[in-house]
């Protein structure tokens, strides 16, 4: 009788084998899922982008007849023709989000920076969303320090002006009744220059740019992960939440800190 652990040799070269084709179909299988995942975002592009033009066409005529260029509008039509407006502009940012996300995804988001004054940046965005705060018979106003015409910055204007507006969007939608402002300010901010301890700290002057709702608001636990993608705040969900993506947060963080980095 010969004694010996040939047994053992057996269970670990089928133990071997069975892992090399598990991770053999693993592989497999996640490659799969990529070009699903790349697939579903070359979709998402093409789809966005054919969006663009006729939502663009929507917006511009509407304008014009409100504006009355094309002649007198009576009230009732002058008010279907509002909600027209208000809900092709939500369909322009959630639109600018799907692009966005597809882009962030496959790492081809661009940025183009430039100096420019806040104030137009700003101004647009509230301008655009004005007519969905009334709709909803709140009361969406901008207030700003004297000298906010004279602040410049070096930025994406896209990508702040989309950063902005969804700030906004947001704060409409969760906001039953009372008003959402939005504030620019001048503030001194102080920041570390380099990783190293000796690291010094430069101070200089920021232009702050904050959005205030009288709405539900959000618990303190809930706000790191209202910035994940297709995430809302706990406090949130409930039968009367508004329909969300929950894709304008996390789109919106993702840039600034793109445009953060570009300023350190």
């Amino acid at each position: 009788i010969v004694f010996g652990d040939w047994s053992s040799d057996v269970c670990s070269s089928d133990l071997a084998k069975k892992l090399s084709a598990a991770s053999a179909r693993l592989s497999r299988i996640n490659e799969k899922l990529r070009e699903i995942s790349q697939a579903k975002s070359e979709f998402i592009s093409i789809a966005s982008h054919q969006l663009r033009t006729p939502l663009t066409s929507i917006k511009g005529y509407t304008s014009l007849i409100l504006e009355k260029t094309f002649g007198i509008v009576p009230q009732r039509q002058e008010e279907a023709l509002e909600k027209v407006l208000i809900n092709n502009e939500k369909l322009v940012l959630l639109v600018e989000d799907m692009l966005n996300v597809s882009r962030l995804e496959a790492g081809r988001l661009e940025y183009d920076f430039e100096r420019q004054p806040i104030l137009p940046i700003v101004d647009d965005a509230v301008s655009n969303l004005k007519l969905y705060a009334k709709n909803k018979n709140l009361n969406l106003k901008l207030t700003k320090c004297r000298d906010a015409k004279n602040f410049y910055v070096i930025v994406d204007n896209r990508k702040i002006f989309e950063i902005i507006s969804n700030l906004i969007d947001n704060a409409i939608k969760y906001t039953p009744k009372g008003e959402v402002t939005v504030k620019i300010e001048k503030i001194r901010h102080s920041q570390k220059i380099g990783k190293s301890d000796e690291a010094g700290v430069k101070t200089a002057e920021w232009v702050k740019v904050s959005v205030t709702d009288t709405g539900i608001g959000i618990e303190k636990k809930n706000l790191e992960s209202i910035f994940e993608k297709y995430k809302q705040g706990g406090s949130l969900v409930g039968e009367n939440t508004p329909a969300s993506t929950g894709l304008g947060i996390y789109i919106g963080r993702q840039m600034a800190k793109e445009i953060g980095r570009a300023h350190v």
